[in-house]
């Protein structure tokens, strides 16, 4: 069979050179023998084989890279999806991701380092963090009855050249946040120039060159990622306590001591004797829960008023919206999505994993000490803290 077959392939080079001898010539045609011409036949044949072999490797990662990228798209700019895929192409780029993960999840181990997660992978997952938490957000903002429009001013913190709009709340680590803008911005080169600064040099630095206070997001920042970042309530006013208005460690007075002695002149316990003192926490909650705080005591502080006064999350669509407790992996995600340089990272020194400083240990052994009606209402004051961004109010549970 394998004779007879190359006798006729042999056959029909003869012919071919025979036409071809008659059309071109003899002196040219004498060239192209019978298997030279096999030859090149052949040849032909392997180099089309191998370049239709790499044609559909490049296709296929072509494809596999516009499914990853329409999706960190839409991580960016929700509200803006330039280049929509087919529906059907959608679903199935997700659900061959999501079984990917499943996959990675049933194998490895609940030890496995965040860095041997693929990036595609970690992007993806945090994808889907967010979009869960922006759902989770428009649904309390209408449950709750809170405006979507405001003509309220909002401070932000911006990076013009890596397209970084945020939105900064006291005690939900806005410190090292904008050591990250110093950083993109190109104020300093590294942390170790940081170092040098003193903590309210740094804050006064970027309110001065990068702080913008607007009704709605600043001008000429529409392709701008827009990020907000929280913290649990409970652990953000026991943070602020320690920090601003209780009595420290080292003898020092607290930044807002004034503040925090007429919060004690004016909540203490009749009964107690009338001297110069700061307040404690318990005087503290009081002073949040009964609404009259901003006649004692001046102008409502930051560090201790709502989320939603500060940053208006139900008028303003955020892109990314950041919990202290994931920091680690939000500022990666983000980091990821502006491009900023890899020897830019968020700064540690909130726990390991980038929980939040304050331990939940510490929180309950403080809050136990209050009376169960004062931290009810303390929930009805902060309600919307912790319904708009999924945290668990029931101390008393715990």
């Amino acid at each position: 069979m394998y004779v007879k077959q190359c006798k006729t392939l042999n056959n029909i080079m003869i012919k071919t050179h025979i036409s071809f001898m008659r059309m071109c010539g003899m002196r040219v045609a004498k060239f192209f023998t019978p298997k030279r011409l096999i030859a090149i036949f052949v040849i032909c044949a392997l180099v089309l084989g191998s370049g239709l072999v790499f044609y559909k490797l490049v296709l296929e990662q072509s494809v596999e890279r516009l499914k990853i990228e329409h999706v960190l798209s839409v991580a960016r700019f929700p509200e803006r999806q330039i280049f929509p895929l087919p529906q059907n192409f959608q679903f199935k780029a997700e659900q061959e991701q999501k079984e990917k993960l499943i996959q990675k999840d049933e194998s490895s181990s609940k030890t496995e380092s965040l860095t041997q997660e693929h990036e595609d992978e970690f992007m993806l997952r945090m994808e889907r963090r967010m979009k869960e938490r922006r759902k989770l957000l428009k649904e309390k903002c209408e449950e709750l009855g809170l405006p979507d429009k405001t003509e309220k001013r909002v401070r932000f913190v911006l990076s013009r050249p890596y397209n970084l709009t945020y939105c900064f709340v006291p005690k939900a680590g806005c410190t090292n946040w904008k050591k990250v803008i110093l950083l993109l911005n190109n104020y300093v080169s590294s942390y170790e120039e940081l170092a040098k600064f003193h903590h309210d040099h740094i804050h006064g630095i970027v309110a001065k060159q990068y702080r913008t206070d607007t009704v709605g997001f600043p001008k000429n920042t529409d392709h701008h990622l827009k990020m907000i970042v929280v913290r649990d309530p409970y652990d953000r006013l026991l943070s602020s306590y320690n920090d601003k208005l209780g009595p420290h460690s080292d003898g020092s007075r607290p930044q807002y001591h004034t503040t925090s002695e007429k919060i004690h002149n004016n909540y203490q316990s009749p009964t107690a004797i009338k001297q110069p003192a700061l307040a404690t926490f318990e005087e503290f909650i009081n002073y949040l829960t009964q609404g009259t705080n901003s006649i004692n005591t001046g102008t409502v502080n930051n560090h201790w008023t709502t989320y939603n006064s500060i940053c208006q999350p139900c008028a303003l669509k955020y892109d990314v919206i950041s919990h202290l407790e994931t920091i680690d992996e939000d500022a990666r995600y983000v980091m990821k999505l502006i491009n900023a340089p890899k020897r830019i990272s968020f700064p540690t020194g909130y726990g390991k994993s980038g929980s939040s400083s304050t331990s939940l240990e510490k929180i309950l052994k403080t809050y136990k000490h209050l009376e169960s009606s004062l931290i009810e209402k303390l929930y009805e004051t902060y309600r919307s803290d912790f319904e708009l961004f999924g945290y668990n109010g029931s101390l008393l549970s715990q």
